[in-house]
């Protein structure tokens, strides 16, 4: 994962998980921020394509607010004069909306792996037994599959017991950097043999 700079395992879940939450409330709180900036500039446009009198000039005007200088020229206005606020409002919101979107549902899917006790690997093997059960009719029934059950030696049974087993018991230490146990059925370490 190129977010924590390293591959997500039982270890780092947490860090994952949590970098993740932090990166969402961050992008929905710049959302939250320029929001009202942005309304005033699509309602000053607004007001100024009501004042056009042909639907050509009605159309300019979107035209124009829709409009962004290319990326070197508003670098050459960055460093010399220093960008418009409107034009900052007009290139970031619509960008952090959308990855605030992105995000989100990134880590809801991420919320769902947590409160089912499996990780990407674990779904990704389930959905390939459920295909290849598909694709295989069972014999007892005729022609109508049966979706294997599957038993995740990582579930704790409920979801909060699986977010605990995440991210920790104590809802409070969120925020700090320590680590949790990994899930209990872990893979037993090889024994060194000592000659």
């Amino acid at each position: 994962c190129p977010w924590v700079n390293n591959c997500i395992g039982y270890a780092n879940y947490r860090s994952f998980f949590l970098a993740l939450v932090f990166l969402v409330f961050g992008c929905w709180f710049g959302v939250v921020l320029l929001a009202s900036s942005y309304c005033e500039l699509v309602m000053d446009q607004k007001d100024k394509i009501a004042a056009t009198a042909t639907v050509l000039q009605k159309i300019q005007a979107v035209r124009n607010f829709l409009v962004v200088p290319e990326p070197w020229n508003l670098y050459r206005q960055a460093v010399t004069t220093g960008v418009e606020f409107e034009m900052m409002v007009k290139i970031v919101f619509p960008l952090l909306f959308g990855v605030a979107l992105l995000l989100t549902t990134f880590m809801g899917w991420h919320a769902m792996y947590i409160a089912t006790g499996r990780t990407t690997l674990e779904h990704s093997i389930m959905l390939q037994k459920i295909y290849d059960e598909y694709q295989t009719p069972s014999k007892k029934s005729g022609n109508s599959p049966i979706f294997p059950k599957f038993s995740n030696p990582f579930c704790k049974g409920s979801w909060r017991a699986n977010f605990v087993q995440v991210l920790g018991p104590n809802p409070l230490l969120l925020v700090l950097p320590i680590v949790v146990e990994p899930p209990s059925p872990s893979l037993p370490m090889p024994k060194s043999k000592v000659n």
